[in-house]
């Protein structure tokens, strides 16, 4: 079996991607476009996340991906970039979970709750993240705890307003 990485990327391809992104609502709307972007190693207990579940089948399939990984000596708990995975034959792309700082929140757990959950549940302390500071248009969910986190397992889908408070 060959390996599952196809390519590597650089902090500085990320953070461009970033910049980029724009948002649901509005693709124009990049609200990351004049931002400071950077990997940082953060603190799991000081990460809030911003949805209030997570999948089972998810948090199986990332652990399966971050067993195969540790082989070829990568770890998604640790990623400096984006990488790009040959995974059941389809390309797919993997980052360093996305985080928005803000001073009155503190870091905001935009994208990569599945994988802050299993990597605090692996008993691991830090996670190294992609932060944004300075940015310009605010998130729309509210910050919630990790003690509010319902986990649901395969077959389950909890209602759409059960995913975020507003």
């Amino acid at each position: 079996m060959g390996s599952l990485v196809i390519e590597i990327g650089t902090a500085e391809e990320l953070a461009n991607i970033l910049r980029r992104c724009g948002t649901k609502g509005d693709p124009e709307l990049c609200p990351y476009e004049q931002s400071d972007i950077a990997i940082e190693s953060v603190k799991i207990d000081d990460l809030v996340p911003l949805a209030k579940y997570v999948l089972l089948k998810r948090l199986e399939s990332l652990s399966s991906l971050h067993r195969r990984l540790l082989d070829e000596r990568l770890d998604i708990f640790n990623l400096s970039s984006r990488m790009a995975l040959r995974d059941d034959g389809t390309k797919r792309f993997i980052s360093p979970p996305i985080v928005e700082f803000w001073d009155d929140e503190g870091f905001l757990l935009v994208d990569g709750l599945h994988r802050a959950w299993l990597a605090r549940h692996q008993g691991q302390s830090t996670l190294t993240c992609a932060v944004i500071r300075k940015v310009t248009v605010p998130l729309v969910p509210l910050p919630t705890t990790w003690a509010k986190i319902k986990t649901y397992s395969h077959g389950e889908l909890p209602e759409i307003e059960e995913k975020h408070d507003f």
